[in-house]
This record gives C-alpha cells, structure tokens and sequence, in this order.
C-alpha cells in the first residue's frame, strides 16, 4: 500500500510530465491499445509483479489526468479550488 501511494503522489510531479506521457504513448502503441480495444494487457497475466506494474501504471495515468485537467474546469470551480490551495498553504 505505500509503495502505491508514493508512487500516485509523485504521479502529479509536473516535473516527470513528458516521461509520462511519452511512456503512456509507448505503452498504447507497443500493446495496440486503441478505442478501447486489447485493454486485457494490463491484467492477463499471471506474474504478481508484472500486475501490480501495470496496475500501478494505471493508477498514475488516471491520477496525473485528474492532477492536469484542473484548469479545464469551469472558471468558478478553479477559482475556489485556487483559494483553497493558497489558504492550505498559508496555514
């Protein structure tokens, strides 16, 4: 459990974002995963360390999205979000 929740907290490093995203790009393309298709990949296997990778891989991908899609919101949703950021890290 704590190595997932390290590895989705360093997840949002902006720093690692061209990495990721190449990697993920990697990943579809090597695997052809498309349109939703051959998505089995990530858990036809019988290996418990190549699971919990690629479950882990899944993990960080999801969590990165939700981490970059904030300015994608309405503007009253960031707004709020922002302040609440400022004020967390004031106190």
């Amino acid at each position: 459990m704590r190595k997932r929740v390290i590895g989705l907290i360093l997840a949002t490093d902006m720093a690692k974002h061209a990495s990721d995203l190449a990697a993920l790009k990697n990943l579809l393309s090597n695997n052809n995963i498309q349109n939703g298709k051959n998505v089995e990949y990530f858990t036809n296997t019988e290996d418990e360390n190549t699971l919990f990778t690629n479950q882990q891989q899944v993990m960080e991908i999801v969590m990165h999205t939700c981490d970059v899609s904030v300015p994608a919101r309405d503007f009253h949703v960031v707004k709020k979000w922002t302040y609440l950021l400022f004020e967390e890290f004031f106190e």
